[in-house]
């Protein structure tokens, strides 16, 4: 039955509620009433249930039944043996419901509900949720046990049918029934305490509150059994984070307590499911030796079940988790194919709890190991599946993880909307934030935000015991300080991280903390102090395990020591190596981030061209997966340094200590030297604090003054586009668009313009309310392979969108409907009637070449005479077939014209 008050509560509009109520005036007055009784019942009601809550005779029921049919009020619905009808429209309903007094209402429930009891009483349990519900609505004029025995009922029943929140709002109505009555019976209060504690019916805080009180009963009672099955449950709920607060000293003396119970009892699955609690517990306290320890009894003990269903549950459980702490422990292969087995074994149970833990902790290994396209497979075949539809509180864990994977692979959109879709379905309490929101921030350039929020994080995981999150919360405060400028912050954070990783045995994350330190001291010029850290990593590694990605930090930290030694063909070698790691694990940040160290050393060791290309490889894959614009700037402050080495006329000068490069990491000590030049008179007349922005032509000279300093320089195109997108900040312009305006502007009849226009395609062409010419292309719009690709997206959409139907999952319907429409919307883009192949117009190829390059020259005039300018044009101008002005917003960015 839906519930009348939240009909009630929609609300009726008066234009509305008169029309309703002119159409029930036309009926009798004992059609009204038997209609009034219906509307207590529901949008839908049996027949046989109006006689009783009205008085009337069955006769009379059909004459009422019959005139309201007749005038459409009701409608026959189909029954199996009962006659059953429903009001045509909700709003006739309400207004029939509205029209009640309150104690006339409470009465009519009560007949409602003694009504199906006499109906049905051979077979309650169907309708033990209409019970339930009439009953709590007659309020005090109905039986409170007998209210409170159908909630319970009725929550089991909402419970086996996956319906959690529904079960849950059945056994809180129960409780608080109970504490109307002064306590209840205290068995069955426990009982239901233990309910509401349930993960799937209650969240965070709350469920540690009713699990902690039915800990109190249960003992109190004398059923120490129910209590160390509850102690275990508190255990694992305070050490895991997607539960609840995660305070792993609350947790210990619950798990300390279930264990004495369990010592004194013959093996059982009681048993099994305390070793998968304790193991995962330990993950969390960083404890690698104890959590193998309880994660390899778990299985054993799971192995030995006679239940198949327990037997399967647990052991999948209990294999994945041990699997974390084999790879951990520097096991990475028999980790892996572990995991692997817990994943084949758990597919089948229809279990959102099993499926989340499988995928969540199967995906993490890989996520770990540096492999963020194999986390990304194992977190959505999870929620593609119809059990995770079924729970938030374990969707929401697997959404924040696969926004870590998409982050790490550089799909900052995707990882946007991940995380949106974590914080709607369940947000942690105690943590307004996940680490992965946090990586977030830093990616997109809110350096300042994420240092904040980070050492917020760092500190609640330190205060709870949680050392596992402690050590990636360190971590990531390194990498940030180290972006800063900060190298001797970042090499205490991680020295702080190694100390977690020793303390607990964790192999693999002293493997990242020991390469990072070498890689740390090698860079501020300390390479003996770097080789010890490099030389454990080395017999990690050498240990004959398959790191997969993590192999890259230790390229990374060989290359970074052989530079600091002046070796720098050993130090190419291992960059060589690190970089086709990043490609092949599909990590660009890391990749970009390696480049540019790559170009300092080629810088240090004179070869300035090829450091240009790394320099210049960095700011691609920066602007290409939409990093903020601080990180394009300071590689673009090592690129204008290599381009000053090479300068002829020494016009170059080096960027102000207060320059866009001052947050840039540390620079390794061979290359910190930089040309410089003797400022100039000019220099120092121009260079004075306080004046404005410009960017303004003159005749054939444009006369620029950025920072307090000014330059001229001759015109030419590239400063023209440069001045139309600094006019229009944050707007986008194609290309094509670029090229005739500018040469519109300048009056250039015969110029590039004409060319441009003149080999437009007709559909371009038209697009501008142009003439059509003759026609040329540059190929179909969209290849054959991009078109077998979109048609399998297509299909599998189309599967899932059955599939979402058929389970009436109008999220997933949405979601998939979408995604199907956009899709369509790029096939027909290239493709026409009759299915011929668009062809693309070789125009705007054309004028993106010529746009891009008249730009990048620009900006390497205006660096010899401006690399401040320089910098901070090539870090907020972006070029492509769309091309745009996005300063920092930080940046002194007004200019006038």
């Amino acid at each position: 039955m839906t519930d009348a008050r939240s009909i009630a509560e929609l609300g009726i509009p008066e234009g509305v509620r008169d029309v309703i109520g002119r159409r029930l005036s036309r009926l009798s007055e004992t059609c009204n009433r038997a209609l009034a009784a219906a509307a207590v019942v529901g949008r839908e009601f049996e027949f046989e249930l109006l006689a009783p809550m009205t008085g009337l005779s069955e006769d009379q029921i059909v004459q009422v039944i019959e005139e309201a049919h007749a005038n459409q009020i009701v409608v026959e619905t189909r029954g199996r043996r009962r006659p059953r009808y429903a009001f045509a429209h909700a709003l006739v309903r309400q207004t029939l419901y509205e029209e009640l007094s309150l104690p006339r209402k409470q009465r009519l429930h009560l007949k409602a509900a003694q009504a199906i009891e006499a109906a049905h009483e051979r077979n309650l349990e169907p309708h033990v949720a209409a019970l339930a519900n009439h009953y709590r609505m007659a309020g005090a004029a109905a039986d409170a046990e007998k209210t409170i025995d159908y909630s319970i009922r009725a929550g089991r029943a909402a419970y086996a049918l996956f319906a959690y929140e529904e079960a849950g709002a059945h056994w809180r109505a129960a409780l608080e029934l109970m504490d109307e009555q002064g306590g209840g019976d205290r068995k069955r209060r426990a009982e239901l305490l233990w309910r509401l504690g349930d993960e799937l019916v209650s969240g965070g805080a709350k469920a540690v509150e009713y699990m902690e009180a039915a800990a109190l009963l249960f003992e109190e009672l004398g059923d120490s059994e129910t209590a160390c099955d509850v102690h275990s449950r508190l255990g694992l709920y305070l050490s895991t984070i997607n539960i609840a607060v995660m305070d792993m000293r609350r947790a210990m003396p619950h798990y300390k307590k279930a264990e004495v119970f369990l010592a004194t009892q013959p093996e059982s699955a009681r048993h099994a499911l305390f070793y998968i609690h304790l193991a995962a517990a330990h993950i969390g306290t960083n404890r690698n030796s104890d959590g193998l320890a309880a994660g390899k009894r778990a299985m054993e003990i799971s192995e030995r079940l006679d239940h198949p269903v327990l037997r399967e549950v647990y052991w999948s459980n209990a294999s994945v988790i041990t699997s974390f702490l084999l790879i951990s422990s520097g096991s990475v292969t028999e980790g892996i194919q572990l995991a692997d087995q817990a994943r084949r074994r758990a597919d089948p149970i229809d279990d959102p709890v099993t499926g989340s833990t499988v995928a969540g902790v199967g995906g993490d290994n890989y996520f770990r190991l540096g492999d963020p396209l194999q986390a990304e497979e194992w977190y959505t075949q999870e929620l593609a599946k119809p059990r995770a539809v079924r729970s938030a509180i374990r969707r929401a864990p697997l959404h924040d993880h696969l926004a870590g994977a998409c982050i790490y692979m550089g799909e900052l959109a995707k990882a946007r909307a991940y995380l949106a879709e974590a914080n709607a379905e369940i947000k942690l309490e105690g943590f307004p934030f996940s680490l992965h929101e946090v990586r977030f921030l830093f990616f997109e350039g809110q350096w300042e935000l994420a240092d904040k929020r980070l050492t917020v994080l760092a500190e609640r995981t330190r205060t709870s015991g949680n050392r596992q999150q402690e050590f990636w919360g360190v971590l990531e405060l390194a990498r940030l300080h180290r972006f800063m400028g900060d190298s001797p912050k970042s090499r205490a954070f991680v020295q702080t991280a190694l100390e977690i990783s020793v303390d607990g045995g964790n192999i693999l994350q002293e493997l990242i903390a020991r390469s990072s330190l070498a890689a740390l001291a090698a860079d501020a010029g300390d390479a003996l102090q770097a080789l010890p850290h490099l030389q454990r990593c080395r017999e990690i590694t050498g240990a004959g395990e398959n790191w997969l990605g993590l192999a890259s930090a230790v390229e990374r930290a060989e290359a970074v020591v052989a530079a600091a030694q002046g070796e720098y063909a050993a130090a190419d070698v291992h960059l060589e190596k690190a970089v086709a790691i990043y490609q092949r694990y599909c990590r660009p940040w890391d990749e970009a981030d390696i480049l540019q160290f790559w170009g300092r050393a080629l810088l240090a060791a004179g070869e300035h061209a090829r450091a240009i290309e790394k320099f210049d490889a960095a700011i691609e894959i920066y602007r290409s997966h939409g990093a903020g614009t601080r990180f394009i700037e300071y590689v673009i402050a090592d690129r204008m340094r290599a381009q000053g080495s090479t300068s002829t006329g020494g016009e170059v000068q080096t960027s102000s200590p207060d320059s866009v490069n001052s947050n840039g990491p540390a620079v390794t000590h061979q290359l910190e030297a930089a040309p410089t030049r003797v400022p100039t008179s000019n220099d120092r007349i121009h260079n004075k604090s306080g004046v404005d922005n410009v960017f303004r032509r003159e005749g054939d000279i444009w006369t620029i003054t950025y920072a307090g300093q000014t330059l001229r320089l001759r015109d030419f195109k590239g400063l023209s586009y440069i001045a139309s997108l600094l006019e229009h900040p944050g707007e986008e312009f194609h290309a094509t668009s670029m090229v005739t305006g500018v040469d519109s502007a300048n009056d250039t009849g015969d110029s590039e313009a004409r060319a441009e226009l003149g080999a437009m395609t007709r559909e371009q062409l038209a697009e501008r309310n142009l003439r059509a010419g003759a026609s040329e292309d540059a190929g179909e719009m969209i290849d054959a392979q991009a078109k077998a690709a979109y048609g399998r997206r297509l299909e599998r959409l189309r599967e899932e969108l059955e599939e979402a139907q058929e389970l009436g999952n109008t999220e997933r319907i949405a979601k998939a409907e979408d995604e199907i429409e956009a899709l369509s919307k790029e096939l027909s883009r290239g493709i026409g009637r009759g299915g011929r192949h668009r062809r693309a117009g070789s125009t705007s190829e054309r004028a993106r070449l010529s746009v891009t390059s008249a730009i990048k020259v620009a900006i390497e005039r205006v660096a010899q005479k401006h690399s401040r300018l320089a910098a901070h044009l090539s870090a907020s101008i972006r070029t492509g077939t769309h091309c745009c002005y996005r300063p920092n917003p930080q940046s002194n960015a007004d200019w006038h014209f």
